[in-house]
């Protein structure tokens, strides 16, 4: 799960619209301007502008080397350490200048075709949930403000599989810009946003985006191994065994557990570590976990929850 928290300090300098391009930037309304096509046509809605990123996504994600154009000709808008951006009207003081592109370019040189994303409506339903709040909050962060986390969310409208992760992209509003941006991934010497957009685990994406109190804008992006319907929660007790695999049973304890980590741990096994068992123990108001390796050692975790008295 490429969640990335320790990136989020960074964020507003990063995304930072420092300078103004006198000569782009003619009014007020136009930096408030609604997403549009990349050709400069017709303005998106919430829709065409989710299916846009996701083209772009997968252009990248099937042809990695034909996004080498757009990346050679960023390099000819740097002066220092600041990029211009024409098709914004913006100019943008980076972290490493060209440095950052440069090396972009060369992991697309050499990376393989992964998988074609699933642009799946429900997961962009999440993912314009937590676009709306932290555009009208102002804030840079995966916790919304009322606490609500990506797994929350996405649990809010279906059921995720394998693993999940979620990108943030400040201040850009035409889809290609905002894959670009994450995929030089600038002054975050792990790339972790450009792992994440080129992982070939993820098969699922939900798009969100929204005008941003201090960024001007904010995209959200949702990514999963797989998503699906909502499932109805264990009401009685239920063990689980499973090795290698996400069965609908455990999917169905997982679903009915209020603890994000352990879910995640337990689908990270199940997924990465075909080697080891799991044996879940649920009743209603608590869950015990027990992973057992090849060896005949085990690790433990268990967790309480408070339930509504049936009677009452």
């Amino acid at each position: 799960m490429k969640k990335d928290p320790a990136r989020i300090d960074r964020l507003f300098a990063a995304a930072r619209l420092a300078i103004r391009d006198e000569q782009v930037a003619a009014s007020a309304a136009k930096d408030d301007a609604p997403p549009s096509d990349e050709h400069g046509g017709k303005t998106l809605s919430e829709e065409e502008f989710a299916a846009a990123v996701a083209a772009e996504l997968n252009a990248v994600r099937t042809n990695p080397q034909s996004y080498i154009p757009y990346l050679e000709a960023m390099l000819t808008q740097f002066s220092g350490n600041i990029l211009t951006i024409p098709s914004e009207g913006i100019r943008l003081q980076t972290e490493e200048g060209p440095t950052a592109v440069q090396d972009c370019l060369v992991f697309l040189k050499a990376h393989q075709p992964v998988d074609y994303l699933v642009l799946e409506p429900n997961m962009s339903k999440a993912a314009v949930d937590h676009a709306l709040d932290l555009g009208n909050n102002g804030a840079v962060s995966h916790t919304g403000s009322d606490g609500s986390t990506m797994v929350g969310r996405l649990e809010h409208y279906g059921e995720w599989k394998g693993s999940i992760g979620e990108l943030l992209a400040f201040g850009l509003c035409r889809p290609r810009n905002v894959v670009l941006q994450l995929l030089v991934d600038d002054g975050v010497p792990t790339r972790g946003d450009r792992m994440s957009l080129m992982d070939n685990k993820f098969k699922s994406v939900g798009v969100g985006f929204h005008t941003h109190k201090f960024q001007k804008f904010v995209c959200v992006l949702d990514f999963a191994g797989g998503f699906g319907a909502l499932v109805d929660k264990l009401t009685t007790a239920k063990l689980v065994h499973a090795r290698g695999e996400i069965t609908s049973d455990v999917e169905l304890v997982l679903q009915s557990i209020p603890f994000d980590e352990l879910k995640i741990e337990v689908r990270e096994v199940l997924t990465n570590a075909p080697q080891k068992s799991v044996s879940l123990n649920y009743k209603p108001g608590s869950i015990e976990v027990t992973v057992t390796n090849p060896d005949g050692s085990s690790q433990i975790k268990s967790g309480t929850w408070g339930v509504a008295d049936a009677a009452q």
